[in-house]
């Protein structure tokens, strides 16, 4: 095999699995945000997920602080009205889903955080502003995001 060609092959893998950070919106002034976000599928906002189909999310970020746990957080907002939602029970201990890393966790500890998670939504159709965030043993957040996601039937 040529060494021409071998690159050129090399590079074509890299293409094929690359995946771009998806660009997202910070909580507030007050909430860090990750190095890098990548959802499945999703390359820019809305997202669209399949309802009643599981989505595959990965997180990178510095701890802000020390820590012994994290716990998942979520909210859903559609035209700034909160809509029920809640972080199922076994997706609550992040710690869980931590794939380089386990707690407790240092300050300035750089931590690959990445979930598969069910999609349950009771209509599809509308675009949500879902808001998800990660936090500290003392309730502060290690990381806030915000992302616009359109549910879907297929």
């Amino acid at each position: 095999m040529s060494r021409q060609f071998l690159l050129q092959f090399l590079c074509f893998l890299l293409g094929v699995f690359t995946v771009k950070a998806l660009e997202v919106r910070s909580c507030s002034s007050k909430k860090p945000l990750p190095l890098g976000v990548t959802v499945d599928g999703c390359e820019k906002e809305p997202c669209k997920v399949v309802n009643k189909k599981k989505i595959h999310f990965a997180i990178d970020f510095e701890a802000p602080e020390d820590t012994e746990k994290l716990r998942a957080h979520a909210e859903a907002y559609l035209d700034n009205v909160q809509l029920p939602y809640e972080v199922p029970k076994e997706d609550l201990n992040a710690c869980k889903f931590l794939k380089n890393a386990e707690c407790p966790l240092k300050k300035g500890q750089k931590v690959h955080y990445e979930l598969i998670a069910p999609v349950d939504a009771p209509i599809t159709g509308p675009t949500v502003d879902l808001k998800f965030e990660l936090k500290d043993d003392h309730d502060n957040s290690v990381f806030c995001i915000r992302a616009k996601v359109t549910i879907v039937e297929k």
